[in-house]
């Protein structure tokens, strides 16, 4: 599984506004594409300072998909559609390999339960288990850190999404499914 972010599936150019507007016409369209964006620098700038500014740019375009996702999620969800939101629905999704893409509210933390038998998790107390019919679903602390595993086995990218109120409101997770 992946946590691959915006910024790592593209690149940033930097330097003055001439030369970026240049250096993008140049650019092959598959390349083009992979501009997430451009910053202006100056070529007497220190190292370190460049670097600063494309972190801090970086960041920028990370919040920025994060919120992105987070909308979509909420409304394909509304609509009935590849998206779910709230503990319940997300686990349940989740441990039947639905999920494309699980998002978390950073440091969301939810107490639950767990199959002594099959290691299925659920934000309620339901016996038997959902999924396998075994009788024993044991409380844990903390579904949230099983579900992100849970996800990364199954091969779906992990998302923590920051200040974001909209899935905060939804429940602290949600995911856009694969089907």
């Amino acid at each position: 599984a992946s946590a691959t972010t915006a910024v790592e599936a593209g690149m940033m150019l930097a330097g003055s506004d001439e030369v970026l507007a240049l250096t993008q016409d140049m650019l092959p369209d598959p390349l083009r594409r992979k501009v997430i964006a451009t910053f202006t620098a100056d070529m007497a700038m220190a190292p370190r300072d460049v670097l600063s500014m494309s972190l801090d740019v970086a960041s920028q375009v990370d919040w920025e998909e994060e919120q992105r996702l987070v909308d979509q999620a909420i409304t394909a969800a509304a609509k009935g559609g590849a998206g779910t939101t709230g503990l319940a629905d997300t686990l349940y999704q989740l441990f039947h390999g639905r999920v494309r893409q699980l998002l978390v509210a950073e440091d969301h933390h939810a107490e639950g339960y767990v199959c002594a038998r099959c290691g299925y998790v659920a934000a309620e107390h339901s016996s038997p288990c959902p999924l396998c019919g075994y009788d024993e679903m044991v409380e844990t602390g903390d579904v949230v850190n099983l579900a992100i595993a849970k996800a990364i086995e199954t091969g779906a990218s992990v998302n923590i999404v920051r200040e974001n109120r909209q899935l905060i409101e939804a429940g602290g997770i949600a995911a856009l499914l694969r089907y």
